[in-house]
């Protein structure tokens, strides 16, 4: 079980240190008993592209890419999330799943004709 929240839509800022945002997931935790892993996403923020996975066991993983200014954003996380959902189908760690989502990403992002 995941869930996959955009900081831009929480109203919080950008360069958040991971003591600020573990709360986030364990009030999730809260909320939505079976869930075990929380990305939250955070690429439409000011400075790097930063992503954030918390997952029960481990600690905080965190996925930084960057910045690359183009308006063609629409969609992204949404894109985002399939490509992990494809790779947990696959068979996947969600560690692996997510890596693979960030670079799928990062690259569509980078390589769409302006």
């Amino acid at each position: 079980d995941l869930i996959l929240l955009f900081l831009l839509r929480y109203g919080l800022v950008s360069r958040l240190p991971v003591a600020v945002i573990r709360p986030i997931f364990s009030e999730i935790d809260d909320t939505y008993i079976n869930i075990s892993s929380v990305i939250i996403k955070g690429g439409h923020l000011e400075g790097k592209a930063k992503d954030y996975l918390f997952t029960r066991n481990d600690s905080p993983h965190i996925w930084e890419s960057e910045r690359i200014n183009t308006k063609h954003t629409h969609g992204t996380g949404c894109t985002f999330s399939a490509v992990i959902t494809a790779e947990l189908a696959k068979g996947k760690s969600i560690i692996e799943a997510v890596d693979i989502g960030k670079k799928f990403i990062t690259a569509a992002i980078k390589y769409t004709p302006e």
